[in-house]
């Protein structure tokens, strides 16, 4: 499959069928144990979160909110910058990069050609936005595929390991993309957005005008627009207080050191997961009047069909994928082989590791990067006796830092194909942020991400991760 993936004889979502055919015929897992993994509670969630992205696409949402947002941020080129940044960045968060690209990129070249006749300030945009995106996905469970797939996996293969939670997602993911969004800012503004005093004064007039111009078009919040703005944020709630937030100690017992999730006034609270609130918001939509005189609903059929289906095949696919790999015992042999080479400071392999997914998830999507790394780090940290989180999540997030090429990512891709951006520009502003990337991710993790997973100390070989599935 990664050959395949690689080289793309066919497209990636069709590669990632591939286990059912090979696992029955090979007698690794059987027909109805491979289909499961391609339908679980991550696929649910994903269809979910989309389903409310598409309502708020229908509606015009997105757009009013983007542009709310920039122009609250101010009308000059840095502030513009600033603003593009972090829209594209919260947006990212919840829904594809690639929507959030094609939303925004657009907007980007109408103000940029309207307060400057430099293309530096469109090339700056462009590349804001996209590589923004992929940024901005790093901070929640929802944001990236990769995300998914490091969630799904430890679940499956450690059932008494501590959940990955929004909360303990977030308190790594949220730190990490902030300082990386403003190192992108910094980034930018220095090499794309040089002018004088009186060009940046003009641009700003120009720009306000403008952004004036696009809010009036739109008009006052509409009801669906308001529905769905409450589904949403009642849906973010959801997700982030589902399950105990403990605070001290490791169980949550009458509030001491913690807040009780809502799932606990249910009889088996283990039983609802993310995938299940995401389900039951989009489910809502489908009931409520739009209030347009036609009719219709906040969210019908026409609208959800366009969902991207490809992405969950070709998250079954790596589910599957991951799911073999596991039960061959092809990640506890890789393991224990390496338990056998010199032994490196945790540190060091680490630091390996990152640098190897970054420059990896160039030239192969972060999904099946992520796919075959996860399963692999696992073995490899039971064959070192090191906590799994400690490898496998700042690898997950590695997977996903992939601004160098145009291929590298579908936000790459969008803002390449506008006309704008040579495969120079792309390159040299993303052996950069990769390099950077290197940087952060580990500054990040060796701060908040090992006080989210609790791997202050990674000799620390947890109970849970000699319990697994298989």
């Amino acid at each position: 499959m990664l050959v395949w993936w690689v080289t793309e004889p066919v497209p990636l979502h069709i590669t990632a069928l591939l286990p059912m055919i090979v696992y029955p015929l090979s007698g690794i897992l059987s027909a109805e144990a491979v289909a499961s993994q391609y339908y679980g509670n991550i696929t649910f969630l994903i269809i979910g979160g989309f389903m409310i992205a598409l309502a708020a696409e229908k509606w015009g949402l997105q757009k009013r909110f983007a542009y709310a947002i920039i122009a609250k941020f101010g009308t000059s080129k840095r502030r513009v910058l600033a603003a593009f940044i972090s829209v594209t960045g919260f947006l990212s968060c919840w829904i594809s990069n690639v929507t959030a690209t094609l939303l925004l990129a657009p907007m980007a070249l109408s103000l940029a050609s309207r307060i400057s006749t430099s293309t530096d300030v469109a090339k700056g945009y462009l590349l804001s936005i996209c590589y923004s995106a992929s940024i901005g996905g790093l901070a929640t469970p929802v944001g990236t595929a990769a995300n998914l797939i490091m969630v799904d996996f430890m679940k499956s293969r450690y059932p008494l390991a501590p959940e990955i939670t929004f909360p303990v997602w977030m308190g790594y993911g949220v730190p990490l993309a902030v300082l990386f969004l403003i190192v992108l800012f910094l980034y930018i503004s220095s090499a794309y957005l040089k002018d004088s005093p009186a060009d940046a004064l003009i641009d700003e007039v120009k720009s306000k005008e403008f952004l004036q111009q696009e809010l009036k078009k739109l008009g006052n919040l509409t009801w669906p627009e308001k529905v769905i703005t409450a589904d949403f944020l009642i849906t973010v709630i959801l997700w982030i207080f589902r399950a105990d937030l403990i605070f001290s100690g490791t169980t949550c017992v009458s509030w001491k050191g913690c807040f009780p999730g809502w799932a606990n006034i249910f009889p088996n609270a283990n039983y609802i997961r993310d995938g299940s609130v995401a389900t039951a918001a989009a489910m809502v939509l489908f009931f409520i009047p739009a209030r347009d005189g036609k009719g219709s609903k906040i969210l019908d059929w026409n609208t959800a069909k366009l969902l991207n289906w490809d992405v969950l095949w070709l998250l079954g696919g790596g589910f599957a994928l991951a799911k073999g790999i596991e039960d061959t015992g092809l990640a506890q042999f890789i393991g224990l082989q390496i338990h056998k080479l010199p032994v490196l400071p945790i540190e060091i392999l680490l630091l390996m590791v990152i640098t190897l997914c970054v420059f990896l998830t160039e030239i192969i999507n972060n999904t099946p990067v992520a796919q075959v790394a996860i399963p692999i780090l696992c073995g490899v940290s039971e064959g070192l006796r090191v906590n799994p989180f400690y490898l496998a999540v700042p690898a997950t997030i590695s997977a996903s830092c992939a601004f160098m090429l145009p291929t590298a990512t579908g936000a790459n891709s969008i803002a390449y194909s506008l006309g704008y951006l040579s495969v120079w520009d792309m390159a040299k502003a993303g052996l950069f942020l990769n390099l950077a990337s290197i940087l952060i991710v580990s500054l990040a993790w060796f701060g908040a991400g090992q006080w989210a997973y609790g791997t202050s100390k990674p000799s620390d070989f947890p109970f849970w991760a000699n319990i697994t599935s298989s």
